[in-house]
C-alpha cells in the first residue's frame, strides 16, 4: 500500500484472488498519485472492497489514502449531503481536538 503497487501487480493479485476463490479488496496510499487509476483497474478486475477517506486523510503524513471524494465523483453518486460543509466540520474538529498549535491539511 505505500504506493508502490504497479496495474499488472493488481491485475495479478485480484486473479490469484478469483481462482481460490477469495474476493478481494484494495487499500491505496497515494503517495505518487497513481491510487486513482489502480482503483479503477481494481474495479476492472473484480475487486469487491476498497478502503477509501474522506480528504484522504490517514495513513503517512506525506501519502495519505485514496479519497472518497473520487469515489463519488467516477460514480457520479450524491450522498446526500455537502461535502463542503462537511470537510469543513471535520478540519475545525481536527484543529479543535489537536494539542498542537498549527494544523496542516
Amino acid at each position: 500500500t505505500e504506493s508502490v503497487f504497479t496495474p499488472e501487480y493488481v491485475r495479478h493479485t485480484i486473479e490469484l484472488c478469483r481462482e481460490e476463490g477469495v474476493e478481494a479488496g484494495i487499500h491505496l496510499h497515494d503517495k505518487n498519485g497513481t491510487a486513482e487509476m489502480l482503483l479503477d483497474v481494481a474495479l476492472h478486475y473484480g475487486c469487491k472492497y476498497t478502503d477509501i477517506t474522506m480528504m484522504g486523510l490517514g495513513g503517512k503524513w506525506h501519502d495519505g489514502n485514496l479519497a472518497v471524494e473520487y469515489f463519488l465523483r467516477k460514480y457520479n453518486y450524491n450522498p446526500g449531503y455537502e461535502q463542503t460543509r462537511l470537510k469543513t466540520m471535520l478540519i475545525q474538529n481536527l484543529i479543535k481536538y489537536n494539542k498542537s498549535t498549527a494544523a496542516v491539511l
